[in-house]
C-alpha cells in the first residue's frame, strides 16, 4: 500500500507532538494518543501501576459520547484508541486533554481493575494455547529480558492506592511525553485547529528519563512447563532481529511469508493436532513463534519436535514449490491489507514515531513482500532456524488437584465452614458467602445488597478491606480475598466484624449511592459480546427473577439507613452464611481459628422470599435496543437446565463442549467481527448466548441471525465431524482444568454446590464427563435445548444511523 498523503506533524509549545493522516475515503477517524511510559519503568514495588492506572481512567472518564477507548500496552509505550465519527473529534480531544490534566480516578475501579488483573495473573501461570506465551517465557527466555517486566503481584497491589496512580499520572502522563495520531476522514488544518484549542492551555512537566536498555544475555534454551492443556504443546521460539535491523537487511518481509509458509505446512505433520506459526516484530527484539499441539495426549514432544526440525531442514535445503511460495505471498499481502484502514494505519504511525523510524517504511511493505524470493526464504532459514537462536519448550498437561475429602463444620449458631486442604497452594482463599443476592430484593430497593456491601468496605473496623471485594451472584453474595496463610487470623477478624455491628452511617450510604448510580448512567447503553443489556436479562429470565437490575434512580430515592441496617440484620447472619477455606491450610487450625471469632456471634433467624424457578419453555422473546455501538449486534440466549436439574443428565458438558465449538467456529462460519458464546448455569436456572458483533454498519442482522439458526439446524441434524469434536472437547478440558487450579474459582464452585445441596464431588466428575460426550450428545442437545420455545433474540442496533 502507498499513502494517499505524508503525514503532517506538528508540536505543540508544551511538547505535545501531533501527526496527521488525511485520508478522504475514510469512513470515520481514529484518535490514538500513545504516552512513552511501559511496564518497563514500573518497578517491583510497584508492578501493574502503569496498566491499573490506564484502566482505572479509562473507566472513571468515559462519558458515552462514543465507543469505550481501546487500552493497548507496548513494550515501549501505553495507548489509549478511540474509533470516531468526524464530528466527535472536539468531544475527544476534550475528553483526552482532561485526563491528561487532572483525571478523575476512583478507588472502587482501582480496586476491581486490581482483583481482575490479579486473577488474569493466577490464570496465565497455568493457561496455555497457541496463541499465548507462558510468563515463564516472557521474564526468562526472551532475549532481551527487559520486554516482559512483571505483571501485577499480591504484593504490589497492596501498596496501589489513588495518591500512587496521580503521582504516576503526573509523571508520565504529560503533554511532552504524548503523541497523539489522527487519520482518517479528516483535514489537517482543522484538525490542528481543534488540538491547539484543547491542549495548548495544558503546562509542560518535566520528562521522565529514558529507562536504560541491557544487554542481551545468554539464556538457558530448554524448558519444560507444567500449563493448562488436554494435550503437550511444544513451543520453539527462533530469536529474530528487532524492527530496525529487520528495515537494513530487509528480512522483515521474507520472515513475514516464512511464517506463513510454516503455517501451512504444520497441519500436514500427523504429529501435530494443530497449531501455528506467527511472525511479530519489536523495536529491539523480533519474536519467530511456532506453537503446535500434539495429536493424542500421550504424544512424545520429543518426537514432535524431530518433526518441525525435518521441516525446517526441507525448507534450507529442498527447492521450494513455486505454488506454496505464492500461497504463503498471497496470506502475507492479506494480513497487510487488513490493517491497511484508518484504525491500522493510526497504530502503525504511532509505532514507528515511538521507534524512530520513518513513516516512509509504511510505503515499502507491499514492495518487500512482492520481492521476496524462494532463495531469500532459504538464506533467511539457514541462518535463523539454528538451535543456538532457539529457545525451546515443552509443556505437558497440569495435574488437575484432586478435591480431596473436604472438612465440614456448623457452629451452634448456624455458619457453616468448609475446609479444602490444598497442600499445592502457596496462599489461602477466606470466602464468606451470604444467601442473598438480586434475586431477594425488589423493584422498590433494588441495588440494595450491592449498596450494603460497599458500605461495609468503608467501615474501619473492617481492617483487611483491601484484601477483599465483594461479589453478587445470582444466587448469593459472596466476600473472598486471597492472602498468606499468616494473616488468616486478621482475615476472620474483618469478616466476623461484617456479621457483628459494622458502621453503617448515612455518609457512607450516600457515597456509594452516587457512584453506583454514575457507574449505571456510565453503562447504561454500553454493550459487548461479554456485557449484555438489562432489559434482555429480563426476557431471558421471565420466572425466576434472576434478571433482576441493579440500582436504578427510582430505587435509590427510596432506601433510606434504617432499611438498609435492617437488610444487613436479615440476611448478613451467621445462620446464612457458610465460609469455604481452600488453599495451603489445616482444617483443624481452620476450626481453631473460627470458634474463635464466630462462635460468639448471635443465632438470628433469616426471612426470604420464596424464589421462582425458571420455565423449561417459556416461549420464543424479542426485543430491538438502540445502545451505544458502532456496529450491530446479535444476541442469542437459549434457556438451559440449571446446576440442580443438569447434575443429574450431565447436560452441563455437552453443553460446555458446544459452547467451545461455537467460540472456535463462528469466525469462520459467519460474517462477524467478533463473537463469544457463554454458557452459564444458576442454581434453578441455566443460559446458553450467542452473541454477534456484525462486519460493518449497515448488516442486517435479520440475515446473521438466520445463518446462525441454520449452524444450530445443521447440528441438530447430523451432529458435528469428530475432528471438530475433539478441538472443542479440548478447549473445554483445558477450561476445567483452569478453574480446577485457581482456588477462588474451587471456593466459588464449593459453595455453588453446596447451596444446591448438591455433592461436592461432583468437581472431580467434571473432566470425565467431557471426555464421555459424542456426535450423538450434540446432537441430542442442540435439538432439546437450542429450540425457538427457549429463545430469546435482542438485535442491538447503534445509536444513530451511519451518515451517509
Amino acid at each position: 500500500m502507498t499513502l494517499n498523503t505524508t503525514p503532517i506533524e506538528t508540536t505543540l509549545n508544551n511538547g505535545l507532538k501531533i501527526i496527521i493522516l488525511e485520508l478522504p475515503l475514510a469512513a470515520g477517524v481514529t484518535c490514538l494518543i500513545n504516552y512513552n511510559v511501559s511496564s518497563r519503568d514500573e518497578s517491583v514495588e510497584n508492578a501493574g501501576i502503569n496498566i491499573a492506572f490506564i484502566n482505572t481512567m479509562s473507566i472513571d472518564n468515559y462519558d458515552n459520547k462514543f465507543d469505550r477507548p481501546r487500552v493497548l500496552n507496548y513494550v515501549n509505550h501505553t495507548a489509549l484508541n478511540f474509533s470516531l465519527n468526524p464530528d466527535q473529534l472536539s468531544q475527544c480531544f476534550e475528553l483526552n486533554a482532561r485526563m491528561m490534566t487532572a483525571p478523575v480516578l476512583t478507588e472502587s475501579t482501582l480496586k476491581r481493575g486490581i482483583k481482575s488483573h490479579l486473577k488474569y495473573r493466577a490464570d496465565k501461570r497455568h493457561f496455555m494455547s497457541d496463541e499465548w506465551i507462558p510468563v515463564e517465557f516472557d521474564s526468562k527466555c526472551h532475549p532481551i529480558g527487559y520486554t516482559f517486566a512483571p505483571m501485577v503481584t499480591p504484593e504490589s497491589a497492596a501498596r496501589m492506592d489513588i495518591t500512587q496512580l496521580r503521582q504516576w499520572h503526573q509523571q508520565y502522563y504529560s503533554p511532552g511525553n504524548a503523541c497523539l495520531v489522527i487519520a482518517g476522514n479528516v483535514k489537517a488544518d482543522e484538525v490542528t485547529h481543534l488540538a491547539k484549542q484543547h491542549f495548548d492551555v495544558i503546562p509542560s512537566r518535566p520528562k521522565p528519563p529514558v529507562q536504560a536498555l541491557p544487554q542481551p544475555c545468554e539464556l538457558d534454551r530448554r524448558h519444560v512447563l507444567y500449563k493448562v492443556t488436554s494435550k503437550p504443546r511444544l513451543l520453539l521460539v527462533p530469536y529474530m532481529a528487532g524492527m530496525s535491523d529487520a528495515l537494513a537487511d530487509q528480512s522483515g518481509g521474507a520472515l513475514s511469508i516464512l511464517s506463513m509458509l510454516l503455517d501451512q505446512k504444520l497441519g500436514t505433520l500427523p504429529s501435530v493436532s494443530h497449531g501455528i506459526c506467527r511472525y511479530e516484530q519489536d523495536k529491539y527484539a523480533s519474536l519467530f513463534r511456532i506453537s503446535v499441539t500434539a495429536s493424542t495426549r500421550d504424544q512424545s514432544l520429543e518426537a514432535l519436535e524431530a518433526d518441525i526440525e525435518t521441516l525446517w531442514d526441507e525448507i534450507k535445503f529442498n527447492p521450494l514449490p513455486a505454488d506454496e511460495l505464492e500461497m504463503a505471498r498471497q496470506r502475507a499481502l492479506e494480513n497487510l491489507a487488513k490493517s491497511d484502514d484508518h484504525e491500522g494505519l493510526a497504530l502503525e504511525l504511532g509505532q514507528l514515531e515511538n521507534y524512530q523510524i520513518p513513516f516512509s517504511t509504511l510505503d515499502q511493505r507491499q514492495r518487500d513482500l512482492l520481492n521476496v524470493t524462494a532463495q531469500d526464504i532459504q538464506r533467511i532459514a539457514r541462518t535463523c532456524f539454528s538451535p543456538q537462536r532457539t529457545t525451546v519448550v515443552h509443556i505437558l498437561p497440569l495435574q488437575t488437584p484432586s478435591l480431596a475429602t473436604t472438612t465440614k463444620l456448623t457452629l451452634a449458631n448456624g455458619l457453616k465452614i468448609i475446609t479444602l486442604e490444598n497442600p499445592r497452594s502457596t496462599n489461602v482463599v477466606c470466602a464468606m458467602n451470604y444467601k442473598v443476592s438480586k434475586r431477594d430484593e425488589t423493584t422498590d430497593n433494588s441495588g440494595i445488597t450491592t449498596l450494603l456491601y460497599g458500605m461495609l468496605v468503608k467501615d474501619p473496623h473492617f481492617v483487611a478491606a483491601r484484601q477483599f471485594v465483594f461479589w453478587n451472584y445470582n444466587d448469593f453474595t459472596q466476600c473472598i480475598g486471597t492472602s498468606d496463610v499468616d494473616q488468616l487470623e486478621t482475615n476472620f477478624k474483618s469478616l466476623a466484624g461484617i456479621m457483628s455491628t459494622p458502621t453503617l452511617t448515612d455518609e457512607s450510604m450516600r457515597q456509594v449511592i452516587d457512584t453506583d448510580l454514575e457507574r449505571r448512567a456510565r453503562n447504561i447503553l454500553f454493550t459487548s459480546n461479554y456485557a449484555t443489556p438489562e432489559s434482555f436479562d429480563a426476557l431471558t429470565f421471565p420466572v425466576s427473577g434472576y434478571g433482576n437490575p441493579d440500582m436504578t434512580p427510582a430505587s435509590a430515592a427510596q432506601i433510606d439507613l434504617q432499611q438498609v441496617q435492617d437488610w444487613h440484620q436479615n440476611f448478613f447472619t451467621a445462620g446464612n452464611s457458610c465460609l469455604v477455606i481452600v488453599g495451603n491450610v489445616k482444617a483443624a487450625a481452620v476450626e481453631a481459628l473460627a470458634r474463635k471469632y464466630f462462635d460468639a456471634l448471635p443465632c438470628r433467624t433469616t426471612t426470604s422470599v420464596p424464589k421462582g424457578q425458571e420455565v423449561s419453555e417459556p416461549g420464543e422473546r424479542r426485543t430491538t435496543l438502540r445502545m451505544n455501538t458502532k456496529t450491530p449486534r446479535l444476541l442469542v440466549a437459549f434457556n438451559v437446565p440449571g446446576l440442580i436439574e443438569g447434575a443429574t443428565d450431565h447436560s452441563a458438558a455437552t453443553l460446555q463442549i458446544l459452547s467451545a465449538l461455537f467460540e472456535l467456529k463462528y469466525a469462520g462460519l459467519l460474517p462477524v467481527s467478533s463473537g463469544a458464546c457463554i454458557f452459564t448455569r444458576e442454581k434453578h436456572a441455566g443460559l446458553f448466548r450467542i452473541s454477534l458483533t456484525a462486519n460493518h454498519a449497515d448488516q442486517s442482522l435479520e440475515e446473521l441471525e438466520t445463518a446462525l439458526l441454520q449452524i444450530i439446524e445443521a447440528c441438530k441434524l447430523s451432529g458435528i465431524p469428530q475432528e471438530e469434536l475433539e478441538l472443542a472437547r479440548e478447549h473445554a478440558i483445558a477450561k476445567i482444568i483452569s478453574l480446577a487450579s485457581d482456588d477462588e474459582m474451587v471456593a466459588y464452585h464449593l459453595f455453588q454446590l453446596e447451596d444446591s445441596q448438591l455433592p461436592l464431588t461432583l468437581l472431580d466428575q467434571k473432566q470425565d464427563n467431557l471426555l464421555a460426550v459424542s456426535s450423538e450428545h450434540i446432537q441430542r442437545a442442540t435439538s432439546t435445548w437450542l429450540t425457538p420455545e427457549r429463545m430469546t433474540v435482542a438485535h442491538i442496533l447503534p445509536m444513530q444511523a451511519p451518515k451517509q
